[in-house]
């Protein structure tokens, strides 16, 4: 049992969703099956063509808008603004990009009145298809992050968020699969840029055993069917990408019981690899959920599955005194690759300005860069 003393995350609104230090955001990795990289080593590959990954959250221009049109506000897609990133990051040594889809929900799908998803809007695939084909014009793969916990917040301004059902009703999840995941993995499923399909971004924030932080809220149960059955969805058009999801932290991510864990919330979903974030908060005086932490290593965790650190702080995060430092230690520990937060700065925890020259020197000294 976690001591009550332990804050499930700091409070503060910091972005346009519910975020902060303690709120992480993503990327990717390994077909199942292949080994985890021994410590210090560069074996970890994505489909057999992107070595460790040095990348990083971008992970959105305008929240929940890059992609698609809003019913109020219009498009939002800035084809220049991501070829110039894309440019930006490979000119400074990454290779990834994790980035946000749907959000919550504001500008895609497209849903009706009930809540039931009718489909895509006709910006949102040529969107994602233009964004993917620059991304590899960049040599930069990406990670799609369909959803975060923010689906099941409130923004009136917005129209985001209350996508309970989505998680909660097999009809209504079934009918987002059909006419809206589908349709998507159709046209972008052999783009060479793309590697991962995230399911949910720190999907414990919502769910009611943790307990949730947002205005709806699930069982554990029922987002564990939600995620299983997003991960078949993709499996089943595609064996070349991976799935995985976007876990707050490893309190919720392994059974080793140690460190004041709550137990493997993911296990047995069809992920093909693992990822975890790191804020600040998540070492204490009695727990210690670090994935930078000296030993804890994928295999510490338990994982049988490659592992990333998905997000962390990119301009530093105690007890560690630079982003640099924990580059260095997701390296030492076996991980397949890390992802600060965030290249476009989007709150307190960072910008490419505060970590790019860390992500520079990182290519340099083990990617040959």
């Amino acid at each position: 049992m976690i001591p009550p003393s332990i804050p499930t995350h700091p409070a503060g609104e910091l972005s346009p969703h519910r975020r902060s230090r303690g709120l992480g955001r993503v990327l990717f990795v390994l077909l199942t099956g292949l080994s985890i990289a021994l410590p210090g080593s560069s074996a970890a590959t994505i489909n057999s063509t992107t070595p460790y990954l040095n990348g990083a959250n971008i992970p959105w221009k305008n929240f929940g808008m890059d992609f698609g049109t809003h019913p109020q506000w219009g498009a939002g897609y800035d084809p220049a603004w991501w070829n110039a990133a894309f440019a930006n990051m490979k000119a400074y040594g990454l290779n990834g990009a994790r980035i946000w889809v749907h959000c919550d929900g504001r500008a895609s799908p497209e849903f009706d009145a009930a809540g039931d998803v009718i489909g895509l809007d006709a910006n949102f695939i040529p969107n994602l298809t233009d964004m993917l084909d620059k991304a590899g014009t960049h040599g930069i793969k990406v990670q799609l992050c369909l959803w975060s916990f923010d689906m099941l917040n409130r923004n009136k301004r917005a129209r985001g968020g209350m996508h309970a059902s989505l998680i909660t009703n097999p009809a209504h999840r079934s009918n987002y699969i059909t006419r809206a995941l589908n349709p998507m993995l159709d046209a972008i499923k052999d783009k060479p840029a793309l590697a991962v399909i995230e399911v949910i971004n720190e999907p414990e924030w919502g769910i009611a055993e943790t307990p949730a932080e947002t205005v709806q809220s699930v069982t554990l149960a029922q987002m564990r069917a939600f995620v299983a059955a997003i991960a078949a969805a993709v499996h089943a058009k595609s064996t070349r990408l991976n799935v995985t999801v976007g876990s707050a932290s490893a309190k919720w991510s392994t059974d080793n019981g140690l460190d004041a864990t709550e137990g493997d919330w993911w296990a047995g979903l069809g992920l093909d690899h693992r990822e975890i974030h790191y804020y600040e908060w998540m070492i204490g005086a009695t727990w210690n959920f670090s994935p930078f932490h000296p030993g804890h290593t994928p295999t510490y965790y338990g994982w049988t599955v490659p592992a990333v650190i998905g997000e962390f702080g990119g301009n530093g995060d105690a007890p560690y005194n630079n982003v640099g430092a924990q580059m260095e230690a997701a390296w030492t520990n076996g991980y397949a690759g890390h992802m600060p937060w965030t290249y476009a700065g989007v709150d307190g925890n960072g910008s490419f300005e505060d970590f790019k020259a860390a992500a520079l020197s990182f290519a340099q000294n083990h990617l040959g860069f």
